[in-house]
């Protein structure tokens, strides 16, 4: 082997592993990242849907994030202690105004939810940003 061909083969040695990486890159990560996107709206359209078919009534009793800094909220109805996770992937503002103490009314088949406070009443519309 002659020194041109030695110096050749060290260099795409060297280089072959970022051009691999470039290929990666451009081409899979995209392809990847879709699908990640897909799926999580998936999940989330799945959760409106079965969000859509449960009711809430009751007295907000604890309102909390989880480890992962998930959005949950605990309701009394009557004397059984109901936690929930609605907001989990949720976009609306309706889980900051929601204040301990407060009456929280969700009719099955809606997205609507009712605050009561004292003498007001606030109504806010859950956003799972599905069709």
């Amino acid at each position: 082997m002659n020194l041109e061909s030695l110096l050749t083969n060290h260099f795409l040695r060297f280089i072959f592993p970022f051009v691999i990486l470039i290929v990666f890159w451009v081409f899979i990560k995209p392809l990847i990242s879709t699908n990640t996107r897909e799926n999580a709206d998936k999940e989330r359209c799945e959760t409106a849907a079965l969000i859509k078919e449960k009711s809430i009534i009751g007295v907000v009793i604890a309102k909390y994030r989880d480890k992962r800094d998930l959005r949950h909220f605990a309701y009394r109805r009557g004397k059984v202690r109901v936690d929930n996770s609605f907001f989990v992937l949720e976009g609306s503002d309706t889980y900051d105004h929601i204040q301990v103490g407060d009456s929280i009314i969700k009719e099955k088949g809606s997205f609507v939810v009712k605050l009561i406070r004292q003498d007001s009443v606030y109504t806010h519309t859950l956003d799972y940003g599905c069709k």
